[in-house]
């Protein structure tokens, strides 16, 4: 949990890989998300470490070594805490990390005392299923009814929030989203073909095999390799991966002890 007397530097490091992170999410799920927004998200990214260092407000973050993989950006009042954005990396998904997150932070809530976790608006099945109370967010108009000038003001606001609710319940909003998204299309790696291939399919003991890292440039490997480790429940610094020489396709062995996964991938 971070908050209070955080460095600048650190709180700037795990801030950049929270925009990656959400920017990476919501790649995956070809649709916009408005907090990405340059705008808002400098909003964010000025007013939540003042915030933090008053702790008012925190980001609570877990780590693979020193990679930020997940993080929750937190507001405080006396005896609530809110939840605002949250995001994990999708290359962990095996590992339920968004339910390690929750778990822990609220053993963090209970020891400090916080009576109420809140998760905030907007529906997804996790805060369903981790909540004991739902509650509708609401819009309070106040019209000075004998200025004409107030009243077109304050029904035409009601019109739009109403109109707006509509289309969420038509669903129209996630079209729209996704509509945005292919207008800003760009190539991503979750763009990449990637299959399994049985190991009979390729005679790969009699190949060159060339050892790689899982740096940026495979990064479209590392979903397989998490996933391959949490299936044979070993550890990642016995993984051992490798690029497969002389093949018409491109690839990709991944080891660890005597378990094997052969993948062929296309970019």
């Amino acid at each position: 949990m971070l908050i209070g007397n955080i460095e600048k530097s650190e709180y700037d490091f795990v801030f950049n890989h929270f925009k990656e992170l959400l920017t990476k999410r919501f790649d995956d799920k070809h649709i916009v998300n408005n907090n990405l927004n340059p705008k808002e998200w400098n909003f964010y990214y000025e007013v939540v470490y003042p915030l933090l260092l008053e702790k008012k407000a925190a980001l609570y973050v877990i780590y693979n070594g020193e990679t930020p993989i997940c993080v929750r950006l937190l507001y405080f009042s006396e005896t609530i805490i809110f939840d605002a954005i949250t995001v994990f990396d999708i290359d962990y998904t095996k590992f339920h990390i968004g339910k390690i997150s929750i778990m822990k932070m609220l053993e963090w809530s209970f020891k400090n005392d916080f009576k109420i976790f809140d998760f905030s608006k907007g529906y997804f099945d996790y805060k369903e299923s981790w909540s004991d109370l739902r509650y509708d967010f609401e819009y309070h108009l106040f019209i000075d009814s004998k200025s004409i000038t107030s009243i077109i003001l304050g029904n035409t606001i009601a019109f739009l929030l109403k109109f707006k609710q509509y289309l969420r319940e038509k669903e129209i909003n996630k079209t729209l989203h996704k509509l945005t998204y292919i207008l800003r299309r760009r190539k991503t790696y979750s763009d990449t073909l990637i299959k399994e291939i049985s190991i009979n399919e390729i005679n790969y003991k009699q190949t060159q095999l060339e050892p790689i890292k899982l740096d940026d440039k495979h990064a479209f490997l590392k979903k397989y390799a998490y996933d391959f480790l949490f299936i044979t429940k070993e550890h990642f610094k016995n993984l051992k991966v490798y690029k497969v020489n002389n093949q018409l396709n491109t690839i990709y062995l991944l080891e660890v002890n005597e378990h094997i996964k052969i993948l062929s991938v296309t970019i």
